[in-house]
């Protein structure tokens, strides 16, 4: 850990991240017995506030113990502990972590028990019998091999945990209800299908309890799995939880499938809850159930539970339970918990049989009762707002709840209804720290709220860290919608969405700037993540209900500072779409200068995700911008949006200066510093941005040079954090250009760092291909990647590499040629860095799941001849790091590479002769020329005989004869 603290407190997650190993082994840890049958201190944790954690110095000294003998003699061996075995166990997915088979597995010792007298889990693995037999008995699957399995399993399993984190924050369950009643049956059924894992449709009217049901199964069950959340009424259509999905379990893809979620899914074991389907719409209902059927299929051990209030057709669940009123009994009992006071069953008898075993009906009546002090009183307010209500001349339990609503609601005081007005517009809540009257700008707003509550109104929805997050129910949100958004209230809702508006502008405004240094962008990214729901709700309500231009101009500013979240996580899907509605509103409200900053983030959001659609569909909105402004010098922002939308270079260098004279015009006009001139300098560095890649295609590398320096002076505020990492890669570009290498691979190390701070793993491998390329031009490598940018740029590969295969992008050259060069640039990072065992489990895994089936699968000679160019230069790239990592393994455990490898790598060239395209682009020949002899130590006129040859070879001109036999005599 950097900048270590030993008495710093981790939390179990955390910890188990430190070790390396699953949350639930951290806990076993903690238990006397844990090693029972060896001397071994259980680890110590501390309870500060009801929370379990781990000092950072305990952690290293438990370890420490651990990796002590665990026995005097080779002779005395117990059993590997349970606690440990289960590890293993869940750590390889019970599959041999070599082979991948399901079939006999066990648990190795890495270094054997005889030389290491240890039980430590980094020393054990599992593997198959005949891998076990290969590793103990004939030893062809050495230690070093298996370590470095074993490294990738604890990489693995650090990824999940960090993942499930991330997950759990995004999709948190919401907290259970205090008082549970009833349901006995219906918590068995559930809990025996949780235990089974089979799917589960929980069926029944609104608030009847279905959500409360899920929660307290999930919580009596303790199921392994964890449990991914998904408030349905939070999403406007499927692509949205989609788009959510992809970037909140870190796939990340421009153009995720549903396989690709899926996989991710089984991975980190998710039990994954859809909750109230219906609350997306009747128009995307059977959208949403088929996606659910597909991803369902697609997964291999996911599980899944679905509420809703209406019977699913496209979905088909292994059982379905349907949820229905409480009985009489129930009933009473739940309200004798609620109402807390005693009371004789015979005075409320009339008012609990009237709720009709309605758990939320039953609640908000308690709430009645407590108020009126008598069940008569009470009974009287429900009768007189039953008759009230238009077309409800009965009571029953289609209107219990809507009757019980209406009387608690029209108790509350002027301020009490405004904030449940806020919060019913806040759709994830709020945290209980910012309900002061400060921050809502309601006067007794602590009263206000513990008057929501005294009324049953309001409740935690969930708990993070120590802090509650405060919202309102579903079926309450609606109500309370309902009668906000009638057209005799809508003065009265513009004003709180006025309340709205500054409160989402100064929490924005503060966290930017608390978080306004580069390397803090990942937690302000989250934050933003936590808060998206409510911010979305904001802008799409204003899009569509108000015009006020204080609400305009907050509606614009809140979307144009939360693009920089969908840009990072790459969501056209959600970004595109609030971009949209927002480019409309500022056209009707002719915030002309709105609309043009917006084109430009919605053509920058389509190029960073490479949507054509998007791209298309910008040049439309610029088109109809520019037939209504008169003076476009006055939009420095469509100059921009105009240069993003070209593909010409020339026209892009046109536009990219028109836009930068427009804002130098703009800034000449301050006459002293201030916000604005920030912003101005800001969008002038964009624009310089633009240019400086013109100059770049058009080669003149010096001016690019140039102008990227100035774009690095004029960033400021939260603009640095990421314009700065990209700046710094295309000034390396530059530097590359003008063979400066070794000045270039420093700017690409640090490009990368500011990537890796909010996980850009597409930007990261882009830096590390680019530090390849640099590598050949050196006689010696200056700089190494640190180790997590390389496993970023791995994960990256395998991310295209799917995309390549799975999005039929193999007939696209463009596409595949750039995904060729930057397979070959991190081939070369690591090979030529002495780490070819950390590239070779990737580059087998895309040759056997990708490659190979592919080939297998495409008998069309037509269709053969159309990818050849693509399916030949990624096989040459992937079994020529292949064969680099076997002569480099090779060479560790005998000294030098065998001269079978060394053949193998020669007749590669040879038998698959490099087209122009791979010999000029990848530079291959200079790789395997830096490869032999600086990896491998072969004489350098060896080297030059051997590409001589390979040259002759390809040309099919000389005629040229070669005995490797013989010119490797004396190796």
């Amino acid at each position: 850990m950097d900048d270590r603290n030993d008495n710093a407190l981790l939390t179990p997650d955390e910890a188990a991240i430190y070790l390396g190993v699953t949350r639930e082994l951290i806990f076993k840890y903690t238990k006397n017995n844990f090693a029972r049958g060896f001397n071994k201190l259980p680890l110590k944790s501390e309870s500060i506030n009801g929370r379990t954690l781990f000092r950072l110095s305990m952690l290293d000294t438990f370890d420490l113990q651990l990796r002590e003998k665990w026995s005097d003699n080779a002779k005395t061996r117990s059993s590997i502990p349970t606690c440990i075995r289960d590890h293993l166990i869940a750590e390889s997915f019970n599959e041999c972590s070599r082979c991948g088979t399901g079939n006999g597995i066990e648990s190795a010792h890495i270094i054997p028990w005889s030389e290491s007298l240890s039980h430590h889990p980094s020393n054990l693995i599992r593997i198959c019998s005949s891998c076990h037999i290969e590793h103990d008995i004939n030893n062809s699957l050495s230690t070093k091999e298996l370590q470095r399995l074993k490294e990738q399993l604890i990489a693995r399993t650090r990824r999940n945990i960090q993942t499930k984190l991330r997950t759990s924050a995004a999709f948190p369950i919401p907290q259970t209800c205090k008082n549970f009643v009833g349901r006995k049956e219906e918590l068995e059924k559930l809990k025996s299908c949780i235990q089974s894992n089979e799917s589960i449709a929980i069926v029944g009217v609104g608030g009847i309890g279905k959500s409360e049901l899920v929660k307290e199964a999930l919580k009596k069950q303790h199921t392994y799995k964890q449990t991914v959340w998904v408030n349905v009424e939070k999403y406007t259509d499927t692509k949205s939880i989609i788009s959510s999905l992809n970037t909140e379990l870190n796939i990340n893809l421009p153009d995720v499938s549903i396989l690709d979620i899926a996989t991710c899914l089984d991975e980190i074991q998710a039990c994954i809850v859809f909750d109230g389907i219906e609350q997306i719409g009747s128009n995307e209902l059977e959208s949403l159930e088929d996606f659910l059927s597909e991803l369902s299929l697609s997964t291999k051990s996911t599980q899944f539970i679905i509420t809703s209030q209406v019977k699913l057709l496209c979905f088909i669940p292994d059982k379905e339970i349907c949820v229905f009123k409480l009985n009489s009994e129930e009933s009473s009992t739940l309200f004798h918990l609620d109402f807390k006071h005693p009371f004789r069953k015979d005075d409320f008898v009339e008012l609990i049989e009237f709720c009709n075993g309605h758990p939320l009906a039953i609640k908000i009546a308690t709430s009645i009762a407590k108020f009126y002090r008598s069940p008569d009183a009470a009974l009287d307010a429900i009768k007189e707002k039953s008759f009230n209500i238009p077309t409800r001349s009965n009571l029953n339990k289609s209107t219990s709840l809507e009757v019980c609503l209406a009387v608690a609601y029209d108790a509350l005081n002027d301020e009490s209804r405004k904030l449940l007005w806020i919060l019913s517009e806040l759709p994830n809540g709020i945290f209980d720290i910012y309900i002061d009257s400060h921050y809502l700008n309601i006067d007794s707003v602590e009263e206000s709220f513990a008057y929501l509550k005294l009324w049953t109104l309001v409740e935690p929805i969930y708990k993070f860290k120590s802090f509650n997050r405060i919202g309102v129910l579903t079926p309450i949100r609606h109500f309370v919608r309902n009668k906000s958004y009638s057209k005799e209230n809508l003065h009265e809702l513009e004003k709180v969405f006025l309340n709205l508006a500054e409160l989402h502008s100064v929490w924005l405004a503060a966290t930017e700037y608390a978080n306004r240094e580069p390397e803090r962008l990942g937690v302000y990214l989250s934050r933003i993540n936590q808060e998206l729901d409510n911010l979305l709700n904001f802008i799409l309500t204003t899009c569509e209900k108000f015009r006020h231009q204080t609400l305009v101009d907050a509606a614009i500013s809140i979307g144009m500072t939360i693009m920089k979240y969908f840009f990072v996580s790459n969501e056209p899907q959600r970004g595109g779409l609030m971009l949209a509605q927002l480019i409309k509103l500022s056209e009707e409200a002719k915030v002309f200068t709105g609309v043009a900053t917006l084109l430009a983030q919605f053509l920058n959001l389509a190029i960073r995700s490479s949507n054509t659609e998007m791209i298309a569909e910008g040049k439309g909105y610029i088109n109809s911008f520019d037939a209504v402004i008169a003076e476009p010098e006055k939009y420095p922002e469509l100059f921009l949006a105009k240069a993003m939308a070209e593909s010409e270079p020339n026209n892009i260098e046109k536009y990219a200066l028109q836009a930068c004279e427009a804002y130098k015009s703009m800034i000449a006009q301050e006459s002293h510093p201030n916000e604005r001139i920030n912003d101005l300098n800001n969008g002038l560095s964009d624009a310089l941005g633009i240019l400086a890649s013109a100059h770049l295609e058009q080669n003149k590398i010096l001016e690019a040079k140039s102008t990227y320096l100035q774009v690095l002076e004029l960033c400021n505020g939260s603009h640095i954090a990421l314009n700065r990492g990209q700046t710094l890669h295309q000034l390396a570009n530059c530097e590359a250009y003008l063979e400066n290498d070794a000045g270039a691979i420093e700017l690409y190390l640090e490009a990368a760092s500011i990537f890796e701070n909010v996980g850009m793993a597409e930007y990261i491998g882009n830096s590390i291909c680019e530090i390849g390329y640099c590598y050949l031009n050196l006689k010696k490598i200056p700089h190494i990647p640190k180790k997590v940018d390389l496993e970023f740029a791995l994960d990256d590969l395998y991310i295209e590499f799917k995309q390549l295969f799975e999005k039929n992008k193999l007939f696209d050259h463009h596409y595949s040629g750039n995904l060729i060069r930057k397979l070959a640039g991190v081939h070369y990072v690591f090979t030529l860095t002495g780490k070819s065992e950390n590239l070779e489990d990737i580059f087998d895994k895309l040759f056997e799941q990708q490659l190979i089936p592919l080939l297998k699968k495409t008998s069309d000679a037509n269709l053969r001849e159309k990818i050849n160019f693509s399916v030949s230069a990624l096989y040459f790239v992937l079994v020529s790091g292949l064969l680099a990592a076997k002569a480099e393994k090779e060479k560790s455990n005998a000294g030098k590479a065998s001269l079978e490898t060394i053949s193998q790598l020669f007749n590669l060239f040879v038998e698959y002769p490099t087209s122009n395209w791979l010999r000029d682009v990848t530079r291959i020949y200079e790789w395997l020329y830096l490869f032999l002899t600086h990896n491998l130590k072969i004489n350098k006129q060896v080297v030059v005989r051997l590409i001589e040859f390979i040259k002759n070879n390809d040309s099919g001109l000389i005629h040229d004869e070669i005995d490797l036999q013989e010119l490797f005599v004396g190796y």
